[in-house]
């Protein structure tokens, strides 16, 4: 017989619990996107290779996809017409591995926009939403 378990427990989608506008779980959420960045370049003087190298700017791009009932629900919660209206907050990304949980913290984010996006054959309405971050404290 073969041996599956090679690397250990894998991180699993089904594992995930999220916390937004301090609701401590959120249902609703089809996908979630995040990830830092940071310019960096190498410098150039005489002859042909680089002489040093600088960096440049952290920024932060995010994303999350909810079904239509959840943004409606967050919306009726919190009493505004749209998400643009919602004051900055906290998200959390927390995952199980095995035993061991692991909580990624997305700082100081709001919600850039909002709209419908549906069609013939969908199956449950779901919207991405982009997001405007400060930061993310990624868990150990």
């Amino acid at each position: 017989m073969a041996q599956i378990l090679v690397n250990g427990d894998a991180y699993d989608w089904v594992n995930i619990t999220f916390g937004i506008l301090n609701s401590p779980s959120v249902a609703g959420v089809g996908a979630i996107k995040y990830k830092v960045k940071q310019d960096k370049k190498l410098n150039y003087a005489t002859g042909k290779y680089p002489v040093s190298a600088s960096e440049g700017q952290v920024t932060y791009e995010a994303s999350i996809t909810l079904e239509e009932k959840e943004i409606r629900r967050i919306l009726n919660d919190l009493g505004v017409s749209d998400l643009t209206q919602i004051p900055p907050s906290t998200v959390t990304v927390a995952y199980m591995v095995g035993l061991q949980e692991v909580v990624d913290v997305l700082s100081y984010v709001r919600f850039t926009g909002q709209g419908i996006d549906a069609k013939s054959g969908d199956m449950g309405m779901m919207q991405e939403l982009e997001l405007s971050i400060a930061g993310i404290q990624f868990g150990r």
